[in-house]
């Protein structure tokens, strides 16, 4: 598992685009597994801060228990320039109060992090992306790439 700084550091542009992407729309959707091991969708808005990829999730809500009973997670953001698409694999883990108060520092002017939600680092396993090029009067070309961490699970 990675940080999204590592993440930055072996993929400076792709992270530029997903950091772009996320911070433009700020909504992404969140898949988890349910209980019974079926897919869930949920939006979400991830924020990149102190160089870490963090959800705030509303105490009450499935998403929630779907996290703290297993953190598998993959988080998607809305189409980018041209089209470009990402999408961030791995597992989220709670943070604790001290940590929250940290973000909470150091977070820009437009990411609000509150203190009555519970709060979550994606630790990074995979990232993919897809970009377009289009070449003048023809149809886009997808680039497509994947990151994988150094340390898996």
């Amino acid at each position: 598992m990675a940080t999204w700084h590592e993440f930055a550091r072996a993929e400076p542009e792709m992270a530029k685009l997903g950091s772009r992407i996320f911070a433009k729309y700020g909504i992404a959707y969140l898949a988890t597994t349910r209980i019974d091991g079926a897919p869930r969708i949920h939006p979400v808005c991830p924020a990149i801060v102190d160089d870490r990829m963090i959800l705030g999730i509303i105490p009450d809500t499935p998403k929630r228990r779907d996290l703290e009973r297993d953190g598998r997670c993959a988080i998607h953001g809305l189409p980018g320039p041209n089209d470009a698409e990402i999408c961030v694999s791995g597992t989220a883990r709670g943070l604790s109060a001290q940590d929250v108060a940290r973000l909470i520092e150091l977070a820009p002017a437009n990411v609000r992090i509150a203190t009555d939600v519970a709060m979550f680092e994606i630790d990074i396993q995979q990232v993919s992306w897809t970009t377009y090029q289009t070449e003048s009067g023809s149809r886009p070309v997808p680039a497509k790439g994947r990151w994988l961490a150094d340390r898996t699970v």
